[in-house]
């Protein structure tokens, strides 16, 4: 389990992941099933320029449609889309990313956001364990 803001997005931790279990579980990305949790929405995720600078000088292409302007013109940040872009990247199957789609900005009646209510107002929690699968085809 990870947990990658834009920070950790523009760092690669998506497509680190992706690398460590193949390289140190041995799970081939093809095989990886991946889940993305409530995250900030573009609906909601507005940022300036300087933010699309970061992710260039960190090796991460801004112009690939994590960047784009919203309704009134302003930069939002995709960074779901984000996510399953650099999974996609790493040999992982679109078909096996799945994402919550919940909006934490849109939706305070269910999700804390710190971009929407500030700094230690709630947390968010997961609960995440490891099962072994009978072995498939491969």
């Amino acid at each position: 389990a990870a947990h990658a803001g834009w920070r950790g997005v523009s760092l690669g931790i998506p497509a680190d992941l992706v690398r460590e279990m193949a390289q140190g579980f041995g799970c081939p990305p093809d095989r990886l099933l991946v889940g993305i949790g409530p995250a900030v929405g573009p609906c909601c995720y507005e940022v300036g320029p300087e933010l699309r600078a970061v992710f260039r000088r960190r090796g991460r292409d801004p112009e690939a449609g994590d960047f784009r302007p919203g309704p009134d013109g302003r930069l939002r940040l995709d960074l779901v889309g984000a996510v399953r872009r650099q999974l996609r990247e790493e040999g992982v199957p679109p078909g096996n990313v799945e994402a919550v789609g919940l909006c934490t900005a849109c939706r305070p009646d269910l999700l804390f956001s710190r971009r929407r209510d500030g700094p230690g107002q709630d947390r968010l929690h997961a609960f995440i364990g490891w099962r072994a699968l009978p072995a498939g085809p491969a």
